[in-house]
């Protein structure tokens, strides 16, 4: 008999042990593109205290009844914070999700569901995420946010059952190709052995559609969707190195400048080699993620993720050199898997591309990058990282322009910091109408670009705001252009009286002129020939140059003829340019100007003029040569291209990680204006710079070879 008892016994352990616990919380009506639906569940008495491999979630159920389910987000969030997304833009405008279970035992991604979503499917982001170690008991949260406006509806109920089938860790991805399987990854060119890069692109769709802004007077908020639609994951991984000014400190905290102290951050790169199962990867230094509680998002940004900024059109191919109208406040991000790659909100589309989770090969790898921690965050094969214009630092702010047409620009990357298997698709650019800012007004400006000194060539570049649609110079020497960026040969030396009107649809327009002085050649009694002309080198900051023979030449003084007559700067000898000081170049607009010129011989000699403005060039000078490094990364060879908009002296180097030059291509070598272009072998994989010397100045740059 007590044979028999303890075998019952043992039975009745042995089902409840099996036996799976379920906790059920009624719903609430759902806001029409209003604030998240919140619904706290209260998990007690769960088997284990821990949710692991061996005792977790296992699956989540719920009953929602809303017409166009596409406007719908859905997460869970755990007691700790976690948050999984479950299901987001899904449905199209079909209705409800009806008895929809996510699991990842499910066969089918609800992604490729179609509503009411019966059954069991495998959610945008594994359940898994949640049966790490943390505790299970506590306030659990599930959570429906309505993105777009028109469609309402009510979460019915939602289940959560906990169970020792629970679904597998994050770290075990759902794709055939994983963490622990690179046997099943494909290589970009079909080699066996390759290293994995991602591809991060901006989304051109999401910025487009006005849907995703908000504008108010001087500011424009934004949505960012950065998408990883690349070979491997974005995976980015804190050193434990936190530093304050450069100074390595103890750990995150305030540094005594009173901000957040920053911690250094790697790029891991997956590498796949044939016949083994498993992963390589090589780290390289990307930059700092920093805590950002004055957000009010109390986690970690990475540094210099992505800019945005409102343009207008420059004479130049390279979207980066066009005038900057308005700057984005933040450039720093915290990086995760927000939304699966689909169709619905276009978060992965690139001009007319629209790359899909399914078609991408390695669809998954990565997969599981949750939340912005401290050790670790990224972007894995077909995710995108969304910034909603709502949160705080998504605001591009100007200065009191006018109502009208500009160009809204994302950047991934703006500084070359991370290893990206595409550069082309890092920058979107779409036309934007601004109609919040101050309305019947148009201001026209314009610089002057020095592209040959010496034949007196000369690119004249609107830069008027809003963007214009007519165009009229006359240059005052009888030429005239209706062309927003004209290039001009002046024949003559001789100083002229520049203008252009500009006109738009609203109906709007405006003039401005300006004198300046095309350079000549001065001969004097004193023997000595140079050219004289002056220019402004960047806002507020303006130069004299002499070319030609100085060497006589003891000093210089230049004189403020105003009512004073007082002396604004003196330079001494050996010299070829002298920079003005701004508070010299603010005195000299609009006004009268002496330059004289002391001789080492006792002779001197004198130059008076008058200038409405001094002549401009207010390029950056590194848009002298518009260099590009492409493909980086690269495969035994890559080239660099530049362009040179005057003579140029160049200097191309190639270095190893460890400093020592490989291969110099060009040393000290004069080059004229033009287009050039060089090819560099990459002898081996590894990582490699390419330092260009144009001038006095240099462009470093990283490459990668696999």
């Amino acid at each position: 008999m007590k044979k028999i008892y303890f075998f019952f016994l043992l039975c009745l352990l042995s089902i409840s042990h099996s036996i799976a616990q379920s906790y059920t919380s009624a719903g609430a009506s759902i806001s029409d593109h209003g604030s998240p639906l919140q619904i706290p569940i209260l998990i007690s008495a769960l088997d284990s205290a821990t949710l692991t491999t061996n005792y977790g979630l296992e699956r989540v159920c719920m009953h929602i009844n809303h017409t166009a389910d596409r406007d719908l987000a859905i997460y869970l969030m755990s007691p700790n914070g976690t948050t999984v997304e479950l299901s987001s833009g899904n449905g199209g405008l079909n209705d409800n999700y009806t008895a929809t279970c996510f699991d990842m035992n499910a066969t089918q991604l609800i992604s490729a569901g179609t509503p009411p979503f019966t059954g069991d499917f495998i959610p945008e982001h594994s359940l898994g995420s949640f049966n790490d170690g943390q505790t299970g008991n506590g306030i659990w949260r599930f959570i429906i946010t309505d993105y777009l406006i028109g469609d309402t509806g009510s979460l019915i109920d939602f289940t959560l059952t906990f169970g020792y089938s629970p679904a597998p860790p994050i770290s075990v991805s759902i794709g055939p190709c994983d963490d622990y399987t690179p046997t099943a990854c494909q290589c970009p060119d079909g080699d066996s052995s390759c290293w994995l890069l991602p591809d991060i692109l901006t989304a051109t769709s999401m910025l487009q559609d006005t849907f995703w802004q908000r504008e108010s007077f001087n500011q424009l908020m934004v949505t960012n969707s950065c998408a990883n639609v690349g070979f491997g994951p974005m995976e980015l991984i804190g050193t434990g190195v936190w530093t304050c000014n450069d100074s390595i400190v103890g750990g995150p905290g305030l540094c005594p400048d009173g901000q957040f102290a920053k911690q250094r951050v790697k790029q891991r790169v997956f590498i796949k080699n044939a016949g083994v199962g498993f992963f390589d990867f090589i780290d390289t230094l990307v930059g700092n993620m920093q805590f950002h509680s004055d957000l009010g998002h109390n986690h970690l940004h990475i540094d210099d993720w992505a800019v945005n900024t409102i343009r207008i059109r420059g004479p130049q191919a390279d979207i980066r050199t066009w005038p900057i109208i308005g700057t984005g406040t933040k450039v720093s991000f915290c990086i995760y898997d927000h939304l699966i790659c689909g169709g619905t909100f276009a978060n992965c589309q690139y001009g007319s591309d629209m790359h899909l989770y399914s078609s991408l090969p390695n669809n998954g790898l990565g997969n599981g990058f949750t939340s912005c921690g401290t050790s670790i965050q990224g972007l894995s094969v077909g995710y995108s990282d969304i910034y909603d214009w709502s949160l705080a630092g998504q605001e591009i702010l100007f200065d009191s322009i006018c109502n009208g047409n500009y160009f809204l620009v994302t950047e991934f990357d703006p500084y070359n910091r991370f290893l990206d298997g595409d550069r082309s698709n890092n920058i979107s650019i779409v036309p934007i109408t601004l109609k919040q800012q101050i309305p019947n007004c148009c201001k026209t400006k314009f610089r002057i670009d020095t592209l040959n000194y010496n034949e007196n060539i000369y690119q004249f570049v609107d830069l008027t705001t809003p963007m214009p649609d007519h165009w009229y110079w006359n240059f005052g020497n009888g030429q005239t252009d209706t062309t927003p960026f004209p290039i001009i040969n002046f024949n003559d030396a001789t100083e002229l009286h520049i203008s252009l009107n500009t006109s738009n649809n609203s109906p709007c327009s405006d003039s401005t002129s300006k004198n300046i002085l095309v350079h000549t050649d001065i001969s004097d009694t004193c023997n000595g020939t140079f050219n004289l002309f002056f220019q402004e080198y960047s806002f507020w900051r303006s130069a004299f140059i002499l070319l030609g023979d100085t060497s006589l030449i003891d000093s210089i003084v230049i004189m403020n003829l105003d009512s004073h007559g007082h002396i604004i700067n003196q330079h001494g000898s050996s010299f070829s340019i002298e920079i003005i000081s701004d508070s010299i170049a603010r005195e000299i607009i609009n006004d009268s100007i002496r330059v004289i010129v002391y001789y080492n011989n006792s002779c001197t000699y004198v130059i008076d003029a008058v200038y409405n403005i001094l002549i401009e060039n207010i390029v950056d000078p590194k848009s002298n040569y518009h260099i590009s490094l492409a493909p980086n990364p690269a495969k035994n060879e890559t080239f660099l291209s530049y362009e040179l908009t005057q003579p140029t002296t160049i200097s191309i180097q190639l270095y190893n990680a460890s400093g020592q030059i490989v291969e110099t291509l060009l040393n000290d070598y004069k080059q004229v204006k033009g287009n050039y272009q060089y090819k560099i072998g990459l002898p081996q994989k590894g990582f490699y710079l390419v330092r260009t010397k144009f001038n006095n100045m240099e462009h470093i740059e990283k490459i990668f070879s696999y």
